[in-house]
């Protein structure tokens, strides 16, 4: 049998009260049928990024499509 698979999560919040972009990556333990992750197994939180140092510009607020990103095993 193949080895369980893990999917790790990009968390984004552009917070335009501080003007930094606050990260966290994060591996959940369950979710739901639906898609909403139930416990989280580990959380790393990144260090915030003044909007000066990325061009917040090209950030959006919010998601805008959703991404389909296939995934090949070697």
């Amino acid at each position: 049998f193949p080895p369980p698979v893990q999917t790790w999560i990009l968390l984004y919040y552009p917070d335009q009260e501080t003007e930094e972009l606050r990260l966290e990556l994060s591996l959940p333990e369950s979710m739901s049928r639906e898609g909403t992750v139930n416990t989280w197994r580990e959380r790393i939180i990144i260090d915030a990024l003044p909007f000066d140092s990325i061009g917040a510009s090209r950030i959006p607020p919010k998601p805008t499509d959703e991404i389909d990103i296939k995934v090949q095993e070697l």
